[in-house]
């Protein structure tokens, strides 16, 4: 087997069509470099700088990727099928029509990548980062998310078939034409999140205490109004009486009480004539958003 290490400059060189399958790769610069169709499959790469370099049909497959830089690089069709990604950044990175299925990933960051038609199927990449990101037509199905920040995202006709996005943050993100099917949103921010009717979210405008937004998680429908959050039963008590409401008093809690009775009636309504979704999303996930023994294949 060979263990020799590789390392050194390969700056702007054109290295097209060359095999590094299964090799040691550390403290090595490819940036500006040509790399189409480059065989990195079962590489293991430490510290590798592939800034701005053409990655077009290249292979990452089974490969460990630790400590590497893909900043602003051409990646469009790259196989990372299987591949470990540890401490990375792909930022402004052309992921277009990437594969990524089955790859693991932590302490990544995907700011204003493209990731166009990319596929993230039974991936996990827990707490990464994907700001500005464009998942235009992705498959993120299956795919584990939890806890990674989605903010500003373009996620247009995207897949998300039992994804786990639990405690993560769509602040300002567009949801648009996607398909839902038993979607982990337990905890998930969607301040400022825009999405239209494929979003099996109600989400209520012009109330005086703010936005409200009512999710189905597998602890149940969660409702949340401006700061708060909880149950329709918890907002039906706290609106009873005038006292402990979070940023109204007196008078100002009787001027917000018919819009917010209004609420809990359309609430009560949009879960019965929805109980499918929420009975889809159970059978999946346990309260806690783990995934059930009979859930995922």
């Amino acid at each position: 087997m060979d263990t020799a290490v590789i390392t050194g400059s390969f700056v702007g060189q054109d290295l097209r069509d060359t095999s590094f399958k299964g090799k040691h790769i550390s403290n090595a610069d490819f940036s500006d470099a040509i790399l189409d169709r480059v065989d990195f499959s079962g590489a293991h790469l430490r510290n590798v700088d592939f800034a701005r370099a053409q990655l077009t049909g290249a292979t990452f497959a089974g490969a460990t990727i630790v400590w590497c830089r893909f900043t602003d690089a051409v990646s469009q069709h790259v196989n990372f099928i299987n591949a470990r990604i540890r401490s990375s950044r792909f930022t402004r990175a052309d992921l277009s029509h990437a594969d990524f299925m089955h790859a693991t990933g932590e302490g990544l960051f995907f700011n204003d990548a493209t990731c166009v038609e990319t596929c993230f199927f039974d991936s996990a990449f827990p707490e990464c980062v994907f700001d500005y990101t464009n998942f235009r037509m992705a498959d993120l199905s299956y795919a584990d998310f939890r806890g990674s920040d989605f903010s500003r995202t373009v996620l247009y006709s995207v897949r998300l078939t039992w994804t786990n996005l639990q405690d993560c943050d769509f602040y300002m993100a567009e949801l648009r034409q996607s398909s839902f099917y038993a979607t982990n949103l337990l905890n998930a921010s969607l301040t400022a999140t825009v999405f239209d009717q494929d979003f099996p979210v109600l989400h209520v405008g012009g109330l005086p205490s703010g936005m409200a937004k009512f999710v189905p998680t597998p602890r149940g429908w969660r409702l949340f109004v401006g700061c708060w959050e909880g149950t329709v039963d918890d907002l039906r008590t706290l609106i009873s009486t005038d006292e402990n409401w979070p940023e109204a008093e007196g008078e100002e809690c009787a001027r917000r009480r018919p819009g917010l009775q209004a609420l809990i009636a359309m609430c009560e309504d949009y879960a019965v004539y929805n109980r499918d979704i929420l009975e889809d999303i159970q059978s999946v996930w346990t309260k806690k958003g783990k995934y059930r023994k009979s859930g995922k294949k």
